[in-house]
């Protein structure tokens, strides 16, 4: 079963209006992810880090959020030892946010099969992530085996 790591703005993309195609079509791929791992087709992670981020929305969004990782992620993934360093590289290497990159560098560390984002910043950097071991994709990119 593949390892998924869907970053902040992929588990929010089921709360955003849904007034642009793009928007639209990502939200149907992430409800069809979640379909998959309710019937244990993948395995979705979690992170403190992913908490963290989510521990900053405003109102009501945040709790039910919350409440949906907890129902949906089926494993939380920690740091190691080598998480900063791969943080550093990875930040360093592909010129990523600090929050983005230490997403990634967890999924990396924890051999996450394939990291899931709407971030354009993230999308458009994902042939220098990938070579640090990691498939990045869309949402609407990906199919559950």
């Amino acid at each position: 079963m593949k390892r998924v790591y869907l970053d902040t703005c992929v588990w929010c993309r089921l709360f955003d209006v849904i007034d642009h195609k793009k928007i639209r079509e990502e939200f149907r791929a992430v409800s069809r992810l979640v379909d998959a791992a309710r019937n244990g087709k993948v395995s979705i992670m979690k992170s403190e880090v992913l908490f963290y981020e989510v521990s900053k929305i405003e109102g009501e969004e945040r709790t039910t959020v919350e409440k949906l990782i907890d129902e949906i992620a089926t494993e939380e993934i920690k740091t190691s030892e080598n998480t900063r360093k791969t943080y550093e590289n990875v930040a360093k290497e592909c010129g990523l946010k600090a929050v983005d990159a230490l997403h990634l560098a967890l999924a990396i560390e924890n051999n996450v099969d394939v990291f899931l984002t709407t971030d354009d910043e993230i999308l458009n950097r994902r042939k220098c992530i990938e070579k640090h071991g990691i498939l990045v994709k869309n949402p609407t990119e990906y199919e559950v085996e």
